[in-house]
């Protein structure tokens, strides 16, 4: 059993659940649960019930800042080594194993039948119905409508000796002011789990890391993805930027690999990932949104 939760944050920063279950374990209380997100991601996401609603009644979920960071290029350093085209970054500590590769992406996407901004706005607020449209339907599984949750497969990838079809949540939902109908409608989604699902890499020997179901895995490896829509400033279409962190350990006889040799396998992996999800964006989008105008036609 994968992340499923029922439950809420409340205004104070405290959490309010019912019960919530991670790979077959139980927990009805919040230290316990809290001890499990740590001990289980170093990141310390939102956990996947985290809502709350705030004062100008506007629904917020996730977490702004750690969005903010995967949708941004960092800086060229000693360290960081950022593409010609300002879309892919790199960094590699041999002595650790740590890598580190991303893609930011800006994206523009013209809706069919010349829309209005309001039309656009009103679709964005549908929250499960943008959520089944931008990502390939035989990829997409919902875990949990009540809390925004889906699991996102991902296509077969390539790094070094390792094939990986990796599984992301996340979480997928709206935000705007329920109060004003004239008020910007965001929809943000963002991950909060993630398993590499491995089909094959180095020989048992080197398989020292484990998943979270006890199985042992070629190398620590994880996928973090944020990104948001809005109506762009023209009022035809939609906006937006999406961005995703890959992060690992490599195993010590992949740490003698050529450092460009390493930055050319991340991006390759960050290309692919971008490529099919920019595809699935427009596609999934044009089509779903044409698919409400024609609904709302025969309404009126």
């Amino acid at each position: 059993m994968r992340t499923i939760a029922t439950g809420t944050i409340n205004l104070d920063g405290s959490l309010r659940l019912s019960e919530f279950k991670i790979d077959s374990q139980k927990f009805a209380d919040n230290e316990t649960l809290s001890k499990y997100l740590q001990d289980h991601d170093s990141h310390h996401h939102t956990p996947p019930s985290s809502s709350i609603t705030s004062h100008n009644n506007k629904k917020i979920i996730g977490n702004k800042a750690r969005r903010n960071k995967l949708m941004t290029i960092p800086n060229q350093s000693s360290k960081v080594s950022v593409s010609k085209t300002n879309k892919n970054y790199s960094s590699f500590d041999r002595f650790s194993g740590d890598v580190q590769f991303g893609h930011v992406e800006k994206v523009n996407i013209e809706l069919p039948t010349s829309p209005s901004a309001d039309s656009i706005s009103s679709w964005l607020k549908q929250e499960d119905r943008i959520a089944c449209a931008i990502w390939d339907k035989d990829r997409l599984t919902t875990l949990s409508a009540e809390t925004k949750l889906y699991k996102l497969r991902l296509i077969t990838l390539q790094f070094l000796t390792f094939e990986l079809q990796p599984d992301v949540d996340v979480l997928m939902w709206s935000e705007y002011d329920e109060n004003d109908d004239t008020s910007e409608v965001v929809f943000y989604f963002e991950s909060v789990g993630f398993e590499p699902n491995f089909i094959y890499g180095l020989t048992s020997s080197s398989r020292k890391t484990k998943n979270t179901k006890g199985q042992s895995l070629p190398m620590q490896m994880k996928i973090d993805v944020a990104g948001e829509m809005r109506v762009s400033f023209d009022g035809k279409g939609l906006e937006g930027t999406f961005g995703f962190t890959t992060t690992g350990k490599l195993p010590a006889p992949l740490r003698v690999t050529p450092r460009s040799a390493l930055y050319a396998a991340g991006s390759a992996i960050s290309n692919k990932i971008a490529d099919f999800a920019i595809q699935s964006f427009n596609e999934g989008t044009k089509r779903e949104f044409e698919n409400y105008l024609q609904e709302e036609q025969k309404k009126s």
